[in-house]
């Protein structure tokens, strides 16, 4: 579901997973026509969900308008009789505090406007309240970096109601785009919690041509050490190979797993430290563009 701005600008849209268990689909409350706002309705595990994508104007001076009026008019089509836990994430373009949501030195008075009389007073209409400041009380983690004015800040952001269960949430590399991702998990009460479930093959992998080959030469091999025999008949053999193979891919896939996660983990080490390098001084464009190859190759 999405709200779309213009051919080049703006333009908001949530993604739903294709396992994700929607009780009756994803439903559009309401969609900016100037794809500023998306408040979509969903209904999982006997829970329903309010979820609402924002991206606040740039502008200054345009902002408390966006969310005294654009933001409001979203919101208030949340029906009063179908109460529900209610997600509201985004870009919202400014700062709830000047020491901790942007980096020391920066000239960021414009950052504030639009938060104090009207972003405010919108969280605390809904009992809404910033989930990562309220899991990180004291953490200086920006989501923007500009070169351009060598700053940085906290500008994307989830804001959640009381109801929510949170988890976790973090500010993360890897995700395109020039802002960092803010992820969030949350905990559903009427979730159902399901064991391992039945193995299925992993299709992607027979694209995979050194898998195949590494597997047919590891199976002619399992073959002719368990023959058809009297003690051994076709469908007891049968039922061997597939417990082989489902095995043998097991152990194949945790392997490039770990080797993944390791590849991975170094990039956001050396991510990280980056990013700790550019909050301590965006002013170094060496820092900006050791940053910028480092968020290419974890996409």
């Amino acid at each position: 579901a999405g709200a779309h701005g213009s051919r080049t600008a703006r333009g908001v849209g949530v993604l739903v997973h294709p396992r994700v268990p929607l009780e009756d689909g994803l439903h559009v409350l309401h969609a900016d026509p100037g794809g500023r706002v998306l408040l979509v309705r969903a209904r999982v595990h006997s829970t329903t969900l309010y979820m609402c994508n924002v991206y606040a104007p740039s502008v200054a001076s345009g902002r408390a308008a966006f969310f005294n009026t654009t933001l409001r008019a979203a919101l208030r089509c949340i029906p009063a009789d179908e109460p529900g836990q209610l997600l509201v994430g985004g870009d919202f373009n400014c700062i709830a505090d000047a020491e901790l949501d942007q980096s020391a030195g920066a000239a960021g008075a414009s950052r504030l406007v639009g938060y104090e009389g009207a972003l405010r007073v919108v969280e605390q209409e809904w009992g809404l309240e910033d989930v990562f400041r309220r899991e990180h009380p004291s953490a200086r983690a920006f989501t923007h970096f500009s070169a351009s004015a060598q700053s940085g800040a906290r500008l994307d952001r989830w804001l959640a109601d009381a109801g929510t269960v949170v988890r976790a949430c973090d500010v993360v590399d890897g995700w395109p785009g020039d802002h960092r991702a803010v992820t969030l998990t949350v905990a559903l009460p009427a979730a159902v919690h399901r064991g391992s479930g039945v193995w299925t093959f992993p299709l992607p992998l027979l694209a995979d041509e050194a898998f195949r080959t590494t597997l047919r030469e590891a199976m002619q091999a399992w073959l002719e050490k368990h023959p058809v025999s009297g003690a051994r008949p076709a469908g007891e053999r049968w039922e061997g190979v597939k417990r082989w193979v489902r095995e043998f891919t097991v152990m194949h896939c945790r392997g490039a797993a770990r080797a993944a996660r390791a590849a991975r983990a170094q990039l956001h080490a050396a991510g990280g430290a980056a990013a700790a390098a550019l909050d301590a001084d965006p002013t170094d464009t060496q820092l900006h563009a050791r940053y910028s190859q480092l968020q290419e190759a974890l996409q």
